[in-house]
């Protein structure tokens, strides 16, 4: 018997497809919010709710691209809402609701991966397994992005019950090393290429990457992509804006822009074409330029600088500075959610945003403040 059941700030419904409706968490006369354990025994039936918990990390990566392009300035939003407005002025407080539909949205999709992961690693079929790893994959991505966005958070590995409902805070280290050992686990079961719902390998080292260039480990970082410009399976499009088509030699990872789950806002601000690429070549190169840069490898940094920018048809540079590599990653990969991590991560967001220190991280929202006793505020909130 499965039930309606509450994360923090919001109550989650839970059903056999995976849809995340919100519901009251004790309300168990709905005969939807059963959950037959048989549902899970069939490939089809599988793949529909790994589709479905696709579609909540698409309405979290629309949430992602969509504040970060607001909160760096990257997008211009006059004719937008007063809450974007106020997005873009950084007046933001914990009952922005963009803010609210970040946590919500990201946990929609962490539970909706959860539940995947806890009826199939009971299973005893031989394909279930790859779901499970694809399930762990999508879970990694999206605790990456939150740990940047709020630091320590709730670290949710199992389904959410009535007898354990309210989580506590893991400190930002904690969670990373968990993505990062979470992605190595599964890097072999993985398939050299994929059709959606699966996932590659190289999306998930790419994503380790990634981590391990947020954590500075910038050797182990440069150990992964190096491995993938060597492999040859990528490479640079000819024209950047063909990215945005999708199917293409430079996307690594991509999700379709369908229209009927996007938002109006995320459409006319930040939606460049029929698919929102997740991970793609040029982020490798750029971070091979900046992995190379950090470790003392300038020459092979301006090389892989060098190479996007015959690509968008720009001249060659020979020096390379920590400005370069910045302006680099502003340029190549606007709008795609990379942008307010990159400013953290060489130390200029406070600069750049002119933006108090606190402001770096996010507020938790106030309803998950009120319904979640063992939650805590970000200082400065």
């Amino acid at each position: 018997m499965g039930k309606k059941v509450e994360i923090g700030a919001f109550e989650l419904f839970i059903d056999g497809n995976g849809d995340g409706q919100i519901g009251n968490p004790y309300d168990e006369d709905d005969p939807n919010s059963i959950i037959e354990e048989s549902f899970f025994s069939t490939e089809e039936n599988v793949k529909s709710a790994s589709t479905a918990a696709l579609a909540s990390m698409y309405s979290f990566v629309q949430n992602l691209y969509l504040f970060d392009g607001v909160y760096t300035n990257s997008v211009r939003v006059e004719n937008s809402t007063y809450e974007l407005q106020a997005v873009y002025s950084h007046n933001i407080n914990p009952g922005t609701n963009i803010i609210n539909e970040l946590w919500k949205t990201s946990y929609q999709a962490v539970n909706r991966l959860n539940q995947l992961i806890y009826h199939l690693e009971k299973s005893e079929k031989d394909w279930a397994a790859k779901y499970v790893d694809y399930a762990r994959v999508y879970r990694a991505y999206i605790y990456l992005n939150m740990i940047n966005l709020w630091g320590d958070i709730p670290l949710v590995t199992v389904p959410p019950s009535m007898d354990n409902m309210y989580f506590s805070r893991t400190s930002q280290s904690a969670v990373l090393d968990f993505v990062i050992s979470e992605l190595e686990n599964v890097y072999s079961n993985l398939p050299e290429e994929a059709l959606l719902p699966e996932c590659s390998k190289y999306f998930a080292k790419s994503i380790q990457a990634r981590a391990f260039l947020h954590r500075a480990d910038y050797s182990l970082s440069l150990n992964i992509v190096t491995d993938i410009i060597r492999g040859g399976k990528y490479m640079l499009n000819d024209h950047l804006n063909a990215v945005y088509a999708g199917n293409t030699m430079e996307s690594i990872f991509e999700l379709s822009n369908n229209q009927d789950y996007s938002s109006i806002w995320y459409r006319n601000l930040i939606q460049k074409g029929d698919y929102a690429p997740i991970c793609r070549y040029a982020e490798i190169l750029l971070t091979a330029a900046e992995a190379n840069y950090r470790t003392g490898n300038v020459e092979q940094a301006l090389t892989y600088l060098n190479q996007i920018r015959k690509r968008n048809g720009l001249e060659n540079i020979s020096s390379v500075a920590e400005e370069t590599l910045l302006n680099a990653w502003q340029n190549e990969l606007k709008n795609e959610g990379l942008y307010f991590l990159t400013l953290k991560r060489f130390g200029k967001a406070t600069q750049i945003l002119d933006i108090p220190e606190y402001k770096l991280l996010l507020p938790i929202p106030y309803q998950e403040i009120i319904l979640n006793p063992n939650m805590t505020q970000n200082p400065g909130w």
